[in-house]
């Protein structure tokens, strides 16, 4: 069941396209419920997926499926993309597909947790070429954090001010929190995890040409900027 909800979750963040499988439930891999069908999808601007599950509950309608009795088989997909608020504000970061179809008789092979009956993958062998650490995306707690969410809005105040306005997970951000000082004639202010560390840095390119990077700090803050390039024809 999953997979039929891991390929249509694709197909929908591939398009940027919110919008329901047409008569999913007769795709063969549904095993031909007797008992109802249904299925709910969301989108996120960040990578909490346990916040995508509190929205589906948050939603009547969707809680409703998700609560409806009758419905005793469930699948998911999960989809992420490159996309974020600050630069891409029409493709979202997560997708969501949840499928739900009711049974007099569960299928063969339906067990009762995510994975269960399915061995876990076996990772291959490191070489020398893998990083020394892989965290894609953020995976630490950044509740700390100067920036704690991959989905938050930053932007700098007219005194030089490294402002982060907190993402809430449905198109909407809360109140700024000053994280940072002395950003006046930033041209460009934008997040990421540039070294793949688990934190969220801010890279800033200035009004002169310099591309400065502030590698984020877990407990709050920022270490020393790194610069990179300057204006051209400085020497």
């Amino acid at each position: 069941m999953s997979s039929l909800s891991q390929d249509w979750s694709n197909n929908i963040a591939s398009r940027q396209v919110i919008e329901h499988r047409p008569n999913f439930w007769t795709d063969p891999r549904a095993l031909n419920p007797n008992n109802g069908a249904g299925e709910v999808i969301a989108v996120r601007w960040d990578r909490d997926a346990a916040q995508l599950v509190e929205w589906w509950k948050s939603s009547p309608a969707h809680d409703a499926l998700l609560r409806d009795p009758r419905l005793n088989v469930i699948g998911v997909g999960i989809t992420f993309t490159d996309g974020n608020y600050q630069t891409t504000p029409n493709s979202y970061t997560m997708w969501g597909v949840v499928n739900l179809f009711g049974y007099t008789t569960l299928p063969a092979g339906t067990v009762n947790s995510p994975g269960a009956g399915t061995a876990p993958p076996q990772l291959p062998p490191p070489t020398v070429c893998d990083p020394i650490v892989k965290h894609e995306p953020p995976t630490l707690d950044l509740s700390a954090a100067a920036i704690r969410s991959a989905g938050d809005l930053v932007a700098v105040d007219p005194s030089g001010n490294l402002r982060d306005y907190p993402a809430l997970g449905n198109g909407t951000f809360g109140p700024a929190r000053t994280v940072g000082t002395g950003f006046a004639g930033a041209k460009e202010v934008m997040t990421t995890d540039w070294d793949r560390d688990g934190v969220i840095d801010v890279l800033v390119q200035m009004l002169d040409g310099r591309l400065l990077l502030y590698p984020g700090v877990v407990s709050g803050g920022f270490k020393a900027q790194w610069c990179w390039a300057y204006r051209v024809g400085s020497r």
